[in-house]
């Protein structure tokens, strides 16, 4: 999986993103990258409506073909 901050106004800082149990650390490096490359996110809001920081953590399947 991997796991990020998604910031109040949907950016994703690329010093907050990182693999949980890494693979290898070059394909831990393009998944971070991949990442820091999306556009902005909606940002989370709490109960008055205002955005907020919020962490995430998406599941990630990598299939690799010989």
């Amino acid at each position: 999986s991997i796991r990020f901050i998604v910031e109040k106004d949907g950016s994703i800082p690329k010093d907050c993103i990182m693999v949980v149990n890494p693979i290898c650390e070059e394909l831990s490096k393009e998944v971070i990258r991949v990442i820091a490359l999306s556009p902005n996110w909606e940002p989370a809001v709490d109960e008055n409506d205002k955005p907020i920081r919020q962490r995430k953590r998406i599941p990630l399947r990598i299939c690799i073909k010989k």
